[in-house]
């Protein structure tokens, strides 16, 4: 537990690790063109469950792209509202 942390995220904790992960833009066909290391939404979620167990916290922060993939990412999610995501209202 980080100590200092407010109360109101230490549930985040579930008695596992937290993880930060930015800019996944999940389904983003172009973003291929624009990242010289692009990897695809399987080898990214892959990836991340490499990491990330039933009782992690991965906290995204920002441009998630298409949300019905964060079903096959392992653990709690905390998702921040990025400049290419679509409007607040879709993430409650």
């Amino acid at each position: 537990m980080y100590k200092g942390l407010y109360d109101c995220f230490k549930h985040w904790f579930h008695g596992g690790q937290v993880y930060f992960y930015s800019d996944p833009h999940f389904s983003d066909e172009e973003m291929q063109y624009l990242r010289k290391n692009y990897i695809g939404d399987d080898e990214q979620i892959k990836r991340i469950n490499t990491k990330i167990g039933k009782k992690d916290t991965l906290i995204i922060l920002g441009d998630i792209g298409d949300r019905e993939l964060l079903k096959k990412i392992r653990g709690y999610k905390v998702l921040i509202l990025g400049n290419h995501d679509s409007g607040a209202t879709t993430y409650a």
